[in-house]
């Protein structure tokens, strides 16, 4: 267990969590995981469409390739895409081989350049095996995942104490699509107030 958080740490270190530093002091990045999926993500692309936001979605290639006119909607309206593997494969469970070779089948579909592991966990040798990829992690969490009313509160309070440079973690699948719906908008909403401005990440790497 210490020697996994120590490479988590490790990777996170060289790779990117935060663009503090390198953007405007009203500029944060949000990102959606693991869709995309009917609903919910037309649900999101209005809700960013509302203050004229742009995100990245880091998408499985599985359901790239389930909707592909969702894919299209999500680049039409302006945003950009990333690589979160083809079955949401976790490296920490397989081979090294096993999760190269389904990262590599969801860059077949989607052909991007940046990539956001599954629950934010790689081993030494696949992050040495998948660094050409911009690999992007977050700075802050939505708690979109959380199913209790007490949670998803914790998570919006969370995020309204943003910074410029902050990374945010929400999702676009069905699963967890009442936390998003829940959270996403009074977090627009406040960013919105505060005169905050939503890029994609690909604005500065």
């Amino acid at each position: 267990m210490i020697q996994r958080i120590f490479n988590r740490y490790l990777m996170q270190k060289k790779s990117v969590t935060t663009l503090k530093g390198m953007c405007k002091e009203n500029e944060i990045f949000l990102t959606f995981d693991d869709g995309p999926e009917p609903g919910i993500t037309e649900f999101i692309l209005d809700e960013l469409d509302k203050y004229g936001f742009k995100a990245m979605f880091f998408c499985t290639g599985r359901n790239a390739e389930l909707y592909p006119e969702l894919i299209k909607k999500i680049k039409q309206r302006g945003h950009d895409l990333g690589n979160h593997t083809y079955t949401h494969i976790k490296a920490y469970e397989c081979l090294t081989s096993l999760y190269v070779q389904d990262t590599i089948k969801a860059n077949n579909v989607l052909n991007v350049s940046y990539f956001r592991p599954p629950n934010g966990c790689l081993t030494i040798s696949t992050w040495l095996k998948l660094k050409k990829y911009k690999i992007i992690y977050w700075s802050r969490g939505s708690n979109d995942w959380c199913h209790s009313y007490e949670k998803l509160e914790a998570g919006l309070h969370q995020l309204i104490n943003s910074n410029a440079g902050d990374i945010i973690l929400f999702h676009f699948c069905n699963e967890l699509g009442d936390g998003t719906r829940y959270i996403l908008p009074k977090y627009l909403k406040w960013m919105h107030n505060n005169g905050f401005k939503s890029l994609s990440i690909a604005k500065y790497i």
